[in-house]
């Protein structure tokens, strides 16, 4: 399972040995105090994450903090809340679970895109036609686009997916890692 944080729409996807399974989308209201639309995004994660009982959970981290400007600084603290609410969430769904193994992952935005497109700097576009390439078939907007949200999910997703895979291929082989 992967989460694409946001205050206003925060992707969520679901993989399952690297194959699509399902995706959601949870969406907050700007006319709600943000306080309740983080309430309702860690509520919904939970819930979607105790329907899917994921073995690991992928989050992405926020964007580079370097790049920021002033006009952005708001963005990016409502992105740091919302990854907050997420992480909340996933910590309190593997805190449950002494038995069952789950694995809270982080990714950054560029290691995504460089696992899916092969480029640190590919844009969404890139992405979403790279996953399309890959067979994943992207939910569209009422515009007719892709979903950037959830195309972001299914990329944090795969990522993950792809890195464990080469990493457990590599134990196999005798590598230490």
């Amino acid at each position: 399972m992967a989460i694409d944080c946001s205050l206003v729409r925060t992707g969520v996807a679901i993989l399952d040995d690297g194959e699509f399974i399902a995706s959601e989308v949870i969406e907050t209201k700007a006319t709600v105090p943000n306080y309740d639309r983080l309430r309702i995004i860690q509520a919904k994660s939970l819930d979607l994450i105790y329907r899917y009982l994921p073995d690991i959970i992928a989050i992405e981290t926020s964007v580079d903090f370097q790049r920021m400007t002033n006009n952005s600084r708001a963005s990016i603290e409502a992105l740091a809340q919302a990854r907050a609410a997420c992480l909340i969430a996933a910590g309190d769904y593997a805190s449950r679970f002494h038995t069952y193994p789950v694995e809270i992952k982080e990714i950054g935005p560029h290691d995504v895109r460089e696992a899916i497109c092969g480029n640190r700097n590919a844009g969404k576009a890139q992405v979403q036609a790279n996953l399309a390439q890959r067979g994943f078939v992207l939910p569209l907007m009422p515009s007719g686009q892709p979903d950037p949200d959830v195309a972001d999910a299914i990329g944090v997703a795969l990522s993950v997916y792809l890195k464990e895979r080469i990493l457990t291929l590599a134990r196999e082989q005798g590598y230490v890692v």
